[in-house]
Parts: structure tokens; sequence; C-alpha cells
């Protein structure tokens, strides 16, 4: 249930309670088809599922045009749970993965929790036109948006997954015509309180073990990072870079002119307390198709550091 009380704050409330099989990385890195694609002609399952009761406070609000806050309050009972099935067309033989995320600290007891939530987000020059019962607010390009995020999970019936952390996220597009336009997001977090945090609550880094991507630009994801294999309660800092060429510089190349296609460069870098870098370079070509229909991408991924050699293609409908 949710309630908007004005259209000039947008101040929103929303109420829910609800119960539903969640993946460990709340915002699910890899899809439900697309595992059970997986799941049932490769048997391999990617996504690793528990059990997530919860009942949940959650408030909005503009506190100014450039300032937005996000405020919840919610209890979470948690319970594992383990797959029933091992139904595959091919590749019969293959054990099936189970549903624990290969990680050593994956193990967690059933418990309840509850979870205090609060974003402070920045939209510097963010800008509004004012009608009599509303405002329609418009962000100014080439600015960047900052985020400061806390969270206190306390009350816990297992009091070592009580914790406290914080995180700070930087994103902003940069457009220079027809030099091209350039994407960023920087993110850097840590526990400023914590024993040892149940699973599902650890700092996690969207992998990818598919051939397909999931976004684009690729500014939340990590191609070539199994999922999970990251996942840690210690210090972080990550990086997202990519740059779409348009008609100067190498999107000029007789090849790439020729194509009618628009190049593609990126870096990504996932930096942890007491672990080698992990690093991934990409290229690639945007907008591939036929006539008008031009949705397709495709990416060639190079991993460095801790998976050094590592490589692959990956492919995603650029919606």
């Amino acid at each position: 249930m949710d309630y908007l009380m004005d259209k000039v704050h947008y101040s929103k409330w929303l109420l829910r309670a609800e119960r539903s099989l969640v993946q460990f990385d709340g915002e699910s890195p890899i899809g439900l088809l697309m595992n059970s694609i997986y799941s049932l002609l490769l048997k391999k399952n990617y996504a690793k599922w528990y059990e997530n009761s919860k009942i949940e406070a959650h408030f909005s609000t503009f506190l100014s045009p450039e300032f937005w806050v996000t405020i919840a309050a919610a209890h979470f009972q948690r319970n594992p749970r383990q797959n029933t099935t091992d139904v595959a067309y091919f590749n019969k033989d293959r054990i099936y993965q189970s549903n624990t995320p290969i990680n050593a600290e994956c193990d967690f007891q059933p418990h309840t929790l509850n979870k205090i939530d609060f974003v402070l987000q920045y939209k510097p020059e963010n800008q509004f036109y004012q009608y009599p019962s509303q405002r329609f607010y418009t962000q100014k390009e080439n600015y960047p948006i900052l985020s400061l995020g806390f969270t206190r999970a306390f009350g816990s019936s297992i009091s070592q997954y009580n914790f406290m952390k914080m995180d700070f996220t930087y994103d902003q597009n940069l457009f220079f015509g027809v030099l091209g336009e350039t994407h960023l997001k920087i993110k850097s977090g840590r526990f400023l309180q914590s024993k040892s945090p149940a699973f599902m609550d650890l700092n996690h880094f969207h992998g990818n073990e598919t051939i397909f991507g999931k976004a684009t630009p690729h500014l939340n994801q990590f191609n070539l990072l199994p999922y999970y294999q990251f996942s840690s309660s210690n210090d972080y800092f990550l990086m997202h870079w990519e740059h779409h060429f348009k008609r100067w510089g190498v999107g000029n190349w007789p090849l790439i002119r020729w194509l009618k296609r628009e190049f593609i460069a990126g870096f990504h870098t996932l930096s942890l307390k007491h672990q080698k870098p992990h690093y991934e370079v990409n290229v690639g070509l945007n907008k591939l198709g036929f006539g008008k229909i031009k949705l397709l991408r495709v990416d060639y991924f190079w991993a460095l550091g801790k998976l050094k050699h590592n490589q692959g293609i990956r492919i995603n409908l650029a919606f």
C-alpha cells in the first residue's frame, strides 16, 4: 500500500508486508527467466535464494529541489531454503548446483532482524517547473548524482548479525557532442560496527556467469566475476567507466564509420581490503541490427588481477 501526499515535494509513504523467495543479493544479479534457462538446459543454477518475510514502512520526499531523502524501517524473518529438484533437459550427469552461494561465509541460521535504512541523494543544479498544484523536476545535463547511505540492523535473534554500515555513490553522465558520451559510477563503503553479518547483509558485487549482459551501459555489473565470489564485509571501492564514441576519434575510423555503429570502450575495477583487486576491460559495438531495428549490443571483456586470463563475450539488448 502506498500513498502520495503531494506533487510538490512528492512525499510518499509505502507500507508493505510480504513473504517471498529472494536472492541473497537483493538486487537480483540474475533474472528468473535467465536462471531457468541455464538450469533446465545446462544444469547451472546461478540464482541463490532464501525465504524472506518482512513488514516494511518507507517514506521518501524532496527536502529541496537538490536533495532527496528516503527512510525505511523493516522487520525481517529469514530462513534458508534448499533445492528440491534436479530436472534438466541436457547435461544430466552434471551435479546440480546447490542453493548455497559458493563462499566460506555463506551459511546463515534462521533469524529475525530489524533494520533502518537512510539514503540522502544530492543532485546539484536540479531544476523544476512549477505549476499551481504540481512540480516537474529535471536534472541538469552533465551534473553528477551523489548518494550517501546508512544502514543500522539491530535486535536480531542472533546478536552477531547486528551491524551498522555506510556507503557513498557517485553517478555521472557526460555528453560531449560529436566526441561521444561518458558514463561513470564510483561507489565505496564500509561496515562501521559488525561482528559477523548474515550472508545476505554483506556487500555484494554483481557478477555475471552467463553470455548475456544485463544493462547498457554496464555500470552495475562485473561481467567476468562469478556470483558472490567477492561478497564480503571488508571495506570496498568500485568504479565503472564507459565511453560511447560518436562521429569523432575512434567513431570515425573507416570500419566503424562503414558499419554505422557505435563503438564502446570501458574499464571496471573492484578493490577490497586484504584482497587482490579485480579489473575488467571491454570493447564493443552498439546499435547492431537490421534496418531501423538496432537494439543489439556485443562486448568483449578481459579480466585482469585476481581473475587474470579470463575473457568472454557478452550480448544484450540495448533498450
